[in-house]
């Protein structure tokens, strides 16, 4: 269901950030890994998978500096949309399995 490279839009209030998220389901855990220019191969953490929502969490690199993120995410085919929580405020994302 949710296996595969997607690529993530996330829009910031300092323009839009571009992110390619490695996802793997296992029954129901999920694991995987985050790219983009400032981070190479961040593994996800406590991802989870109930029916088509996702969740997981991770320590990535900002042009603010080090921020812990949380994701939760409705998967519909190849598209998926959410929220991502960090310390700078909740923010929308957007992806589509590549």
């Amino acid at each position: 269901m949710v296996n595969g490279n997607w690529e993530v839009i996330i829009k910031t209030p300092f323009g839009k950030m571009e992110i390619i998220i490695t996802l793997v389901a296992n029954g129901s855990e999920l694991t995987g890994k985050i790219n983009n220019k400032q981070n190479k191969d961040v593994p996800i953490q406590d991802g989870k998978i109930d029916g088509n929502e996702i969740s997981f969490s991770a320590s990535i690199k900002t042009p603010l500096g080090a921020t812990d993120i949380k994701v939760v995410a409705t998967v519909d085919g190849d598209s998926m949309d959410g929220q991502m929580e960090t310390k700078f405020g909740t923010i929308n994302v957007t992806a589509t399995r590549k």
